[in-house]
């Protein structure tokens, strides 16, 4: 590498030495990534996972522009430039860091994506003519004037911008948000970190862009799940009964605040002249639903999952749900969600879940669409005791319909197949000496409890959630959602305690391994009621022993982490230590 102008923000200069010389020694981009990870502190590799994850572009279906040249300005670490160039856009990335470059070279020719990258030198001419991009997108304060990224649309342009009057920023770990105390908050009224929106807004008008739409990103720009429309057209941020019980929150949208108090801004402008079409999402939803573009059902809510797809959810007489994936290995997950709906609902009619209504593409991009059901997903539920009872009773009789090979004795052939592959496919990413013994152990001591016991093997869901069970409100489960992790033959009981046990996790704020600790820690009879009742339910139904339940309850960290390893895009740094204690 030559002499850098700028450290990698968030990493430090010599941060990225040892990954640089793997990739060119002719290592895979993902295990040098995942080499990078544990070389680095938590914290710095936590806020680098944050900054790469191609959902960052999951504002894409707001976009009217067609696919064509897009100019990303900004941390080219970031995964919203491989996002669109993954949509179909031929992407330039520009920095002022050279390894952040290389870095996006390198995972770009990994992803099978075309990008190219120019070096900022501060200038404020940027070297390319008049409108010689169809998009520009701004990501943060740094990179160009907005005159001059003015100058180079012929399209929209894009700033992804913090609001100086936020009430709270992500820390660089998903999830964690840090509330501005008083004086802090104070204080940022009068300080340069962002503009208001008003401020925004007349910033784009001097530089001759018209047409605002104004969003949040929400809960921040660095970590968001929501894209939410600040003005009266949708998409909305959905408020479900837990978030009823926020008074303040609730009050606060009553008066109007949000827009002004939202931590950061997608703001997307246009030239005067600029050849528009509808919405991406509005356009995807006419074709799901053969209809012409003026009639277009309203998009309700636009999710930019963990997963990397962009989610959006309609409302109108027929509710749809697409699923644009970001990256490319999501792409073969939601393929394999959408089959599985219709073998499901074909093979396993008892078991609910969407109509799926197939593939459609446009412009180049696809995406998987399906019925869009009623109610609410269960995480809206937890804490109500009655309520999530009502669900797992009713899993327990869904689930375990889901035979997919009659009760036979365990093989060893099939303990290889189910426990040992998967003890080796998590052992190769473990880090450390103690957690692989640990595995070795666990898979050794199921040989020993299941070889020779009659049971059946099951289609799994493989990451059933709360968050992937939609429930009315009762708790009367509607359907099970996300089915791309899926597995056709596969140890009974695992789905059922995932969910038992994530629902813990949840309503205790836990983590994983504290959930099932406590789990495990609790004797049967001091169970609450309604989990130890659907367990025995389910267990009855497939003819489970105890000595099997006992198995699979002890095997939960590798099912855990061997679900994540096979579907994630690349394995987090000491997960399975850090969260089970292995």
């Amino acid at each position: 590498m030559s002499p850098l102008r700028n450290a990698p923000w968030p990493l430090e200069a010599d941060d990225l030495a040892s990954f640089f010389a793997r990739v060119e020694s002719g290592a895979e981009f993902r295990l040098a990534f995942e080499e990078l990870l544990c070389d680095l502190s938590l914290a710095k590799a936590e806020h680098l996972m944050l900054i790469t994850r191609q959902g960052r572009a999951g504002w894409i279906p707001l976009l009217r522009t067609h696919t064509g040249r897009a100019l990303v300005i900004g941390n080219a670490f970031s995964g919203a430039g491989p996002g669109l160039a993954q949509a179909g856009w031929e992407v330039v990335l520009r920095d002022d860091c050279q390894q952040r470059l290389a870095f996006a070279l390198a995972r770009a020719k990994d992803l099978g994506l075309e990008l190219q990258t120019e070096l900022s030198q501060g200038e404020r001419h940027l070297p390319h003519g008049d409108e010689s991009f169809d998009l520009i997108v701004r990501d943060g304060k740094e990179g160009a004037e907005t005159r001059e990224l003015a100058r180079l649309a012929r399209g929209e342009v894009v700033l992804i911008a913090d609001n100086r009057y936020a009430y709270k920023r992500s820390v660089g770990v998903h999830g964690e948000f840090k509330v501005r105390a008083p004086l802090e908050y104070l204080r940022s009224l009068f300080s340069s970190e962002g503009q208001s929106l008003a401020d925004y807004a007349k910033e784009l008008k001097l530089a001759g862009l018209v047409g605002l739409r104004p969003h949040s990103l929400y809960p921040h720009s660095a970590d968001f799940t929501f894209c939410v429309s600040l003005s009266d057209e949708g998409p909305s941020l959905p408020i479900g009964p837990k978030e009823r019980t926020n008074k303040l929150k609730i009050l606060g949208q009553k008066l109007g605040l949000f827009p002004l108090l939202t931590p950061s801004y997608a703001l997307i402008s246009h030239k005067p002249k600029a050849r528009l079409l509808r919405p991406l999402a509005e356009r995807l939803l006419c074709k799901a639903l053969s209809l012409e573009s003026d009639q277009s059902p309203p998009l309700e809510h636009l999710v930019a999952t963990r997963g990397n797809n962009a989610l959006l959810l309609s409302g109108g007489t027929e509710p749809l749900a697409l699923h644009l994936p970001l990256e490319r290995r999501q792409q073969t997950q939601v393929k394999r969600h959408l089959a599985t709906l219709s073998l499901l609902r074909e093979e396993f009619p008892t078991v609910p879940v969407p109509r799926p209504r197939g593939l459609l593409s446009i412009d180049g991009m696809w995406c998987a669409a399906e019925e869009r059901l009623s109610g609410w997903t269960a995480g809206q539920i937890c804490g109500d005791h009655q309520k999530v009872s009502r669900m797992l009773s009713d899993a327990s009789l869904h689930l375990a319909d889901l035979v997919t090979r009659p009760a036979q004795a365990f093989s060893e052939l099939d303990c290889e197949e189910l426990i040992g592959e998967r003890v080796r496919r998590v052992a190769l990413k473990a880090r450390d000496a103690e957690t692989k013994a640990a595995l070795r152990e666990m898979g050794e001591r199921a040989r020993e409890q299941l070889i020779g016991i009659s049971f059946p093997l099951v289609r799994s869901h493989g990451d059933l959630r709360s968050k992937h069970v939609q429930v009315d409100h009762q708790g009367n489960v509607l359907g099970y959602l996300d089915w791309g992790a899926t597995e056709e033959r596969d140890l009974p009981l695992f789905d059922l305690l995932h969910l038992i046990i994530n629902e813990r996790k949840q309503e205790g704020q836990l983590e994983a391994g504290e959930a099932w600790r406590l789990f495990l820690d609790e004797k049967e009879g001091n169970r609450r009621e309604y989990e130890r009742a659907a367990l025995e339910d389910y267990s009855q139904r497939l003819g489970l022993s105890e000595e099997f339940r006992s198995a699979i309850e002890s095997l939960y960290p590798l099912f855990v982490a061997d679900a994540a390893e096979k579907n994630w895009d690349y394995s987090r740094p000491r997960w399975l230590r850090r969260q089970f204690g292995l």
